[in-house]
């Protein structure tokens, strides 16, 4: 390797001569134990996936800037400081490939009590919350076909690092005692903690006890398999007064430092931490009631991303509202698929949702929105039915309520224009800002002129299925009216409407009379719902 402050002898593997896989660097000298970013392979990981882009018709070149940032990172890990701290920055991967999952936990003490659910010996849920884990739970066995099981429950403990954990020359630990000497190592009241732990009667009960340890966001544990015999004969054995029992000393110190552990990192899966990893500058939706008026191809593809966004966590409830069901016209563009059919949209909406966001409190009700009670007893409406004859209807009742002077929600209409060629969304929350019915200009008979903003040239087309008028239009149409309207509702949450009345095209061709611009247009003076507020 050249540029190095050491020689050392690499091996290069190249399998993909475009460069979009970056060759593999394998280190055939490792003398010093551990290094940070080399695997288990000795594949020292030198460049970040994604951080450059390599010319595919210069490979020797390619090659050189690889050799190049390979003997960089070799360099820096001279520095023992530079593994340390590196160890710290990733250490989860360090520590295990083997990756369970959590739900909630919220320590309480150093040492802390969780649960630990066994759905294979390579699938461990672990968490505080029995509520949360057992929709995890529902929606997890329900996709694999087994909703009969009843996964294993066992007790399982967490304790708590005063400082982040680190890995030095001698990597992770693989026995019992070099777990302890770990411990000691990187926070010794630490160890102190797991020895009277392993004092405790519910520890020696266990055949395949589960230990996490944690820091911060850091989190990761073992098991480790301790034969009855042992347990039962050493656990209740005291040393001396005031020692820790024998089966402390038998895995600290004894023959049983030498048993094998099983490490296992643990990935995150509580809803904090979906809901805020991809909105950490945003609020959530966590928490409030929100009321989506239609399931169908808009409103499903809304239903999804609204709990992206937190729709019914923690305490809140999304109730979807539809009176129709799942049929063979709707498959073509809605979020449902033939497995659902002639379902009640409403239900089967939902049930997709508390399979695919179990921390999810999503209602169904099947039912016309203007015979729901308690409509308007939300933090926001949504309109997602695109149908203008019942969006005029529920748009006076929330100018009537407005009116009386009665608390109202805002209520936000979101609809697919003309054949697909746009989509739009308008957020009416009162004001002097427009209602739905104040995009209609009530003087004009002509359908095309009567709207107050045109935007499309001609009348859609149509087509007639027995008694049914169909307008098609792109499949794409219903997800992206569902995105802009997801995005409007996160503006609003944030404390952001404007601009209130929004318009994205998928096409400014022929049809388009005019592109408009996104605007907070104000009440029209002849509207006939708001003219009189």
């Amino acid at each position: 390797m050249p540029d190095t402050k050491h020689s050392c002898r690499v091996r290069i593997d190249i399998w993909d001569w475009d460069f979009v896989d970056t060759p593999r660097i394998v280190i055939l000298e490792s003398p010093d134990g551990f290094r940070p970013h080399v695997d288990e392979r000795q594949s020292l990981c030198y460049l970040q996936g994604g951080s450059y882009i390599f010319d595919r018709h210069t490979p020797v070149d390619n090659l050189k800037v690889c050799l190049a940032l390979a003997a960089q990172e070799l360099n820096r890990q001279t520095d023992s400081d530079y593994r340390i701290n590196e160890s710290i920055y990733e250490f989860p991967r360090y520590w295990s490939n083997i990756k369970h999952v959590r739900g909630t936990i919220r320590p309480e003490r150093r040492r802390h009590h969780t649960n630990c659910y066994r759905l294979s010996d390579n699938f461990l849920l672990l968490g505080d919350v029995p509520e949360e884990i057992h929709r995890m739970l529902q929606s997890i066995l329900d996709k694999r076909g087994r909703k009969d099981d009843k996964p294993l429950t066992e007790p399982t403990w967490a304790i708590s690092l005063d400082q982040a954990p680190w890995l030095d020359y001698l990597g992770p630990p693989q026995t019992w005692g070099e777990l302890w000497h770990w411990l000691e190592k990187v926070d010794p009241r630490s160890a102190d903690c797991l020895a009277s732990l392993v004092d405790r009667k519910e520890f020696a009960a266990q055949s395949d006890p589960v230990i996490l340890f944690h820091h911060d966001a850091t989190w990761f544990g073992v098991t480790c398999q301790i034969s009855r015999d042992i347990r039962q004969n050493l656990a209740l054995q005291p040393i001396g007064r005031g020692g820790r029992s024998r089966l402390a000393m038998y895995l600290r110190k004894g023959k049983g430092c030498q048993l094998p552990i099983q490490r296992f990192s643990v990935l995150d899966a509580s809803p904090d931490f979906i809901l805020h990893r991809n909105i950490a500058e945003l609020r959530s939706l966590q928490g409030k009631n929100i009321h989506l008026v239609g399931a169908g191809a808009i409103g499903g593809f809304l239903a999804h991303q609204l709990c992206r966004l937190g729709a019914g966590a923690n305490g809140g409830c999304l109730r979807i509202i539809d009176p129709d069901f799942h049929s063979p016209g709707n498959i073509g563009r809605h979020l449902l698929g033939m497995d659902m059919l002639y379902r009640d949209k409403a239900k089967a909406v939902a049930e997709y949702m508390a399979r695919q966001f179990p921390h999810s409190d999503v209602e169904p009700l099947v039912a016309d929105a203007r015979r729901v009670d308690g409509l308007f007893d939300c933090d926001l409406i949504i309109d997602a039915t695109g149908e203008e004859a019942l969006s005029l209807v529920l748009n006076e009742l929330h100018q009537e309520r407005i009116r009386s002077g009665v608390a109202s929600p805002p209520i936000l209409f979101t609809w697919v224009l003309g054949n697909g060629e746009a989509v739009q969304a308008l957020l009416s929350d009162g004001g002097q800002h427009a209602c739905y019915d104040c995009l209609n200009l009530p003087d004009k008979d002509d359908p095309l002129e009567r709207q107050r903003f045109r935007v499309l040239k001609e009348l859609p087309d149509t087509r007639f299925v027995g008694c049914q008028t169909i307008r098609p239009y792109a499949v794409t149409a219903p997800s992206l009216a569902a995105s802009l309207t997801a995005q409007m509702i996160a503006d609003w949450n944030a404390g952001k409407p404007k601009p209130r009345f929004r318009t994205l095209y998928l096409e400014t061709g022929d049809q388009v009379y005019h592109v408009r611009r996104d605007s907070d247009p104000d009440r029209l003076k002849r509207c006939r719902t708001c003219a009189s507020i």
